[in-house]
């Protein structure tokens, strides 16, 4: 397992929150996956929501010196995964993620904890 994709995740997790995603969860996967180490879903409202989650997400990693190995779901208006390697990106409209249940499918896994980043208070 890769250690420095945590870090990369909780990063994710918080550009997520930044453009209001919900439900936002991150687990530690690698112990059930071949495929990846973490797994962060998050809940979007709207096709122009889900752009600018990604977008976000993309933009913050990208600084990181992180780009995506493969996107899926580019025409979909309810579902994108970016794939990272270490760490895969479920950004879901909110009946698509009830209908397919990810939660369930990774609930018993490790929750990795993170906090959305301290907003800035504008001083008067």
């Amino acid at each position: 397992m890769n250690r420095s994709f945590r870090r990369y995740a909780v990063e994710a997790a918080r550009a997520a929150a930044e453009k209001h995603a919900t439900d936002i969860r991150l687990f530690e996967v690698a112990a059930r996956s071949s495929v990846t180490d973490y797994m962060l879903l998050s809940s979007i409202e709207s096709p122009f929501q889900m752009e600018a989650v990604c977008r976000k997400i993309e933009e913050v990693l990208e600084e990181k010196g992180l780009e995506p190995l493969r996107c899926d779901g580019t025409q979909s208006a309810v579902w994108k995964v970016l794939d990272y390697g270490g760490m895969l990106i479920h950004v879901m409209h909110v009946r698509a993620r009830e209908f397919y249940g990810l939660d369930r499918l990774y609930g018993d896994a490790k929750k990795v904890p993170w906090q959305p980043r301290a907003s800035r208070s504008l001083k008067h």
